[in-house]
């Protein structure tokens, strides 16, 4: 029985692979807002990739780890949130791929500059597997020399 659920999983992904590729292609390769747009508003827990050690620049300005905790709002196709204590705006994309980015000044600390950009990829029910996202996380802090923390991440729903 678990043959035919793997084979049944390959195929609905495959199918899946090429019906995105013959969307992209038909309109020209131009992503888009979407117009239908997946609900992505909501609480994500993130977990983050392993990345280099913070720089001296990040130790000392005491950030190491980005927040585990993502609040998205959602009209349409924009996107907001509020992410250290920065503005984000952002676009959803018909491709499912997003982008959320702010910048803001900080007293005595320069700027915070951060970027959320990745995809919302549907639940399958063929796997059991949830909704998540999936991205990369950039945020630069201070002026001089900077500190920048770079790292992939997954996201699940709370």
């Amino acid at each position: 029985m678990t043959g035919h659920r793997n084979a049944r999983f390959s195929l609905s992904v495959g199918c899946f692979s090429a019906l995105l590729a013959i969307a992209i292609a038909c309109s020209g390769g131009d992503i888009r807002p979407c117009n239908d747009c997946p609900q992505v508003a909501g609480q994500w827990r993130l977990h983050y990739e392993t990345g280099t050690s913070p720089s001296k620049a990040c130790e000392q300005l005491g950030r190491t780890t980005p927040p585990d905790t993502l609040d998205l709002e959602q009209v349409g196709s924009a996107l907001s949130s509020t992410f250290e204590d920065v503005p984000l705006r952002g676009t959803l994309y018909d491709t499912y791929d997003f982008s959320l980015n702010g910048t803001q000044q900080v007293p005595d600390a320069g700027s915070v500059s951060i970027s959320i950009n990745g995809r919302f990829v549907p639940a399958l029910e063929v796997t059991d597997a949830g909704e998540r996202l999936q991205g990369t996380f950039v945020g630069t802090y201070g002026t001089g020399e900077a500190c920048v923390i770079s790292r992939g991440y997954t996201a699940e729903r709370l």
